[in-house]
């Protein structure tokens, strides 16, 4: 979290001068996150969360800040965009989704492992659309319906006055 203040502080300050746009950026971003996954099976033991994890992801939140113009409008912008908005409501249940499939499903299916590619997949995806689905029918109601209730009821002039 604050090595994605820091980039967002530069990026700010910066803006394009730092930039990589298009293949070479994209490249680069792929390779990065080919590293994380070889680093988590083979170096894990050997090197710091910081250097397997921690600059690789900056690197990679750098590159996309420079994307907006060479990727356009299309689906996976749409997709990114969606992601994004929801990463916090997925943050916040994914931890129930995941405990609830690991302790009921070995009750439901016999033989069940949480630990298969294909079931963390599935568990992956269905983390995604829970936190999407949270972020439509109750966050974003819920702060439009709380901004309004505060306006109407004037708390945000009485909380800017100096007492």
């Amino acid at each position: 979290f604050p090595i994605g203040m820091m980039i967002w502080v530069l990026f700010r300050k910066f803006g394009d001068r730092f930039s990589l746009k298009g293949a070479p950026a994209l490249t680069l971003i792929v390779g990065l996150l080919a590293f994380m996954v070889y680093a988590d099976f083979y170096l894990k033991p050997f090197m710091y969360l910081l250097v397997l994890f921690s600059i690789p992801s900056a690197l990679v939140v750098w590159l996309a800040l420079f994307q907006d113009s060479h990727i356009g409008d299309g689906p996976m912008t749409r997709l990114a965009m969606l992601l994004g908005d929801a990463s916090y409501s997925i943050y916040l249940t994914h931890a129930f989704i995941i405990e609830a499939i690991r302790k009921l499903m070995p009750r439901i299916v016999e033989g069940f492992v949480f630990e298969a590619p294909l079931v963390m997949l599935l568990t992956a995806l269905l983390c995604i659309v829970v936190g999407i689905l949270v972020d439509r029918w109750f966050d974003k109601p819920a702060v439009k319906g709380f901004g309004s209730w505060l306006k109407a009821r004037r708390f945000i002039p009485l909380l800017m006055q100096k007492t």
